[in-house]
């Protein structure tokens, strides 16, 4: 049996496979994430343009939802619903819209 043979073999008959970490190169196991504060200081960003990419990032990624981006922001609900209706005047839209209730969900 050559050596071909042989791997083939002990593949075949191999019941677990090693960590796909241990087989990728160093520099793909040793990915960061991005570098986030890095990235608005090189770009030059102001503390209010980095305030409203983040606050839009996580209203994004709370999949629009005011009050849960709110709590995670650690923000009261209205103050986010004035920095949204600010952003909108800037951009030259209307304000944010708002549940018609108190208890309504957004």
């Amino acid at each position: 049996m050559n050596s071909a043979e042989a791997l083939e073999a002990e593949v075949a008959t191999t019941d677990s496979w090693p960590e796909p970490t241990c087989v990728l190169p160093p520099h793909v196991r040793e990915k960061r994430p991005a570098d986030f504060l890095g990235a608005a200081v090189a770009r030059r960003m102001t503390l209010a343009e980095l305030e409203r990419e983040f606050i839009e990032r996580v209203l994004e990624d709370e999949a629009g939802n005011k009050t849960r981006a709110a709590q995670r922001l650690g923000l009261d609900r209205k103050t986010l619903y004035r920095k949204l209706d600010e952003y909108a005047k800037a951009d030259g839209k209307g304000p944010a819209p708002r549940p018609s209730t108190p208890g309504e969900q957004e």
